[in-house]
């Protein structure tokens, strides 16, 4: 229970002093020559490699391929990369990418297609759902630890009130997702799958590496 304690507080601060924070794209892909040279890419791809330089301390618009990734498939030959998958973590914050092979019905060389994910972690869905469905600060803190397992009373220790406003709160955020039970809002809360780019244009570039 003591972590459980310790997540909730740490929740309730980045609430408190964020309460509107957006959930950045966490989903992406990313056409690639045989070089590795930037072909196009979509605008979730293009959010994710923005957030891997800023990591690194890199700058907006900077298309390259990041090591971690590029490293792995200069170690294998092409015959290897197709269906390749990796896990990094950046800043505390964790990646996936998952490789495969396009082949065009041309005579044209194949592409390599890297499909990236950021990880969306469960203060991110809760972020996210208080965005979609306009939940208060108080309201997010309610929601996050029913998700956590956590009783009424639990929370209610948590947020220091009664366990009848915290019962409040959650009927509050039912009403505004439309769920008809605790159950339900943490149905929803797993089923969230990022913000998507209401368009989505695959971006080409000019040789970038």
């Amino acid at each position: 229970m003591m972590a459980s304690k310790v997540t909730v507080k740490r929740q309730r601060e980045i609430v408190k002093n964020s309460p509107h924070v957006s959930v950045a794209f966490r989903e992406g892909v990313i056409l690639l020559d045989r070089n590795f040279v930037t072909m196009a890419m979509d605008c979730g791809a293009e959010a994710i490699l923005d957030d891997l330089r800023n990591g690194h301390g890199g700058s907006n618009g900077d298309h390259r391929l990041p090591q971690q990734i590029r490293s792995v498939l200069e170690g294998r030959c092409g015959s290897e990369w197709d269906g390749t998958q990796l896990s990094f973590n950046v800043g505390g914050q964790g990646y996936s990418c998952h490789a495969f092979m396009v082949r065009p019905e041309t005579d044209a060389a194949p592409l390599i297609t890297l499909y990236l994910k950021r990880e969306l972690s469960l203060l991110d869905a809760v972020q996210q759902i208080a965005s979609e469905y306009h939940l208060t600060g108080r309201e997010q803190e309610a929601l996050m630890g029913i998700a956590m397992g956590l009783t009424s009373k639990e929370v209610a220790g948590q947020m220091k009130i009664s366990p009848n406003t915290v019962k409040a709160f959650l009927r509050l955020i039912m009403i505004k997702m439309g769920a008809g039970s605790r159950a339900g809002l943490v149905a929803k809360l797993l089923d969230q799958n990022g913000l998507r780019c209401n368009s989505q244009v695959v971006t080409p570039f000019g040789g970038h590496r």
